[in-house]
């Protein structure tokens, strides 16, 4: 089987290991994603970090003003990128329009939406907006270097070469989710010598069609016999659905 595609996050060392796979086999090289939720969590830890000089000078008032701000920023590319997905048939296209629906986040929450029914997805650019996602219910004033300063953020991870690496807004959480099955079943404080490839299978079943017919199936491959008109199999459905 030949893969496709890779999906990894910054922190991964998965696609050097990849790419030494086919370069040993002289096979075409799978095409390099990354996690779309990872970056933007990054983008939001970058920007809540940011020492604005006319954001409110309380410290309690300054740490809500730029948690609402930073979260505002990610949901809004997070949005807009959804929305871009579905409308563009090739990846070229959705990076174009994308990159001009970023560029235009803070000009929007700004109070200037001229561009935004052109390049926004979102804002319509209307009249009666809402800024109940923003700090203070009310437009951002922000001074020309502070905007800079969110701007620089939003570039280093959704500039035209960040959004080529997520443009088909896949995440890991898949992966994560069976890591976490994995571990809940063989805890990384102990040391498995013999049984953890079947806890691993175990976990595998159990995230893939459900504990309960994950035992059953488990059950059959190693030679056990299960009565599928029992209340004991009924009872094992029943709770996989719930």
């Amino acid at each position: 089987m030949e893969i496709a595609s890779i999906t990894y996050n910054s922190g991964s060392q998965l696609a050097k290991a990849i790419r030494d796979f086919y370069s040993d086999r002289r096979q075409k090289q799978a095409t390099h994603f990354k996690c779309l939720v990872h970056k933007m969590r990054a983008l939001e830890r970058q920007v809540k970090q940011l020492n604005l000089k006319s954001a409110p000078r309380s410290l309690d008032k300054k740490q809500s003003y730029m948690q609402k701000l930073a979260s505002s920023i990610r949901t809004r590319v997070r949005l807009e990128l959804g929305f871009l997905r579905k409308l563009s048939r090739s990846d070229t296209a959705f990076i174009k329009m994308a990159s001009a629906a970023v560029e235009n986040i803070l000009n929007c929450f700004s109070g200037d939406h001229q561009q935004c029914r052109k390049h926004s997805r979102v804002c319509a650019g209307t009249r009666g907006i809402q800024y109940t996602h923003l700090p203070d219910n009310k437009a951002v004033k922000l001074s020309v270097a502070d905007l800079s300063a969110i701007k620089m953020q939003i570039d280093r991870y959704f500039d035209e070469s960040g959004l080529r690496q997520v443009c088909r807004l896949y995440s890991t959480n898949s992966c994560e989710s069976l890591n976490a099955a994995v571990f809940n079943y063989a805890q990384k404080s102990v040391c498995w010598t013999r049984n953890f490839t079947a806890l691993c299978h175990s976990a595998t079943h159990s995230r893939t069609v459900g504990p309960g017919i994950g035992t059953v199936q488990l059950a059959e491959a190693a030679g056990i016999r299960v009565r599928k008109n029992s209340v004991m199999y009924r009872q094992l459905l029943a709770n996989d659905r719930n």
